[in-house]
Order: structure tokens, then C-alpha cells, then sequence
């Protein structure tokens, strides 16, 4: 039996996701530098499948930038896309906080809230 140090939630590729977003978000992964698959697989202890999918969400939510034939470096925001990830922030708080938010609604603003605080924390690592 595996010991709980060895463990993984069901999805491997969710798991992959948070350590990979942390260290984006702290520059333990410096800017601009491209992020190996076969890398990341090996020191995880996965195929590279999941870790594709984990870097595929992670460019969904902007940490990431797609390279053709190259991979995925990380990413760094433009003026513009910082404030707006200010100002999303700034209205998903607004709405969380307000009686109009709803428990089914709640999760996804939450989401948004997080992926746009996730940009935020790019840029300020980044500046």
C-alpha cells in the first residue's frame, strides 16, 4: 500500500495544477522561462499527459503563454491586462459581498475572483 506522502486526489492533472500556480506566482519558476512537460512529469512522478493538460488550464486562467513548436513559457501582462484584473477583482469582491450573490453563483465568481487575483499576483511578482 502506498504511503500518504504518495497519494494523489483522483485527478492528477488538478493536482498538478496548484504547485504549478505556486510556483508561477512566487518566482520560484522565473519570468519569461519556458516550462518543460518532460520536467515537470519527472519531478512529479507523472506522464506527460497530465502535465499538459495542468499547463493548458494554467494558460486558460493567463499564467501561461503558449509557444508554438516551443511549449509554454511564463506568462507576463501588458498594462491593460492588469487593470483589468484589477477592476474584475474589485467588482467580484463587490458582488460576492452583496446580497445579490447565490450559492450556485458563488462558486464560479469565486473561480473568476481567484484566477483574477492569480493575475494580479503575477504582475506584482513580475514588477
Amino acid at each position: 500500500m502506498e504511503s500518504s506522502s504518495r497519494l494523489r486526489p483522483a485527478s492528477t492533472v488538478f493536482w498538478l495544477v496548484e504547485p504549478l500556480r505556486n510556483a508561477i506566482l512566487t518566482g520560484s519558476l522565473p519570468a519569461h522561462s519556458i516550462i518543460r512537460q518532460d520536467e515537470i512529469a519527472e519531478q512529479h512522478g507523472v506522464s506527460r499527459t497530465p502535465v499538459r493538460e495542468a499547463m493548458k488550464l494554467l494558460a486558460q486562467e493567463g499564467l501561461l503563454q503558449a509557444l508554438p513548436r516551443r511549449g509554454m513559457r511564463i506568462a507576463t501582462l501588458s498594462k491593460a491586462q492588469i487593470a483589468e484584473a484589477q477592476a474584475l477583482t474589485e467588482l467580484l469582491h463587490a458582488f460576492l459581498n452583496s446580497p445579490a450573490a447565490q450559492p450556485d453563483t458563488d462558486s464560479l465568481a469565486s473561480s473568476m475572483l481567484r484566477i483574477a487575483q492569480s493575475r494580479l499576483q503575477l504582475a506584482q511578482a513580475k514588477a
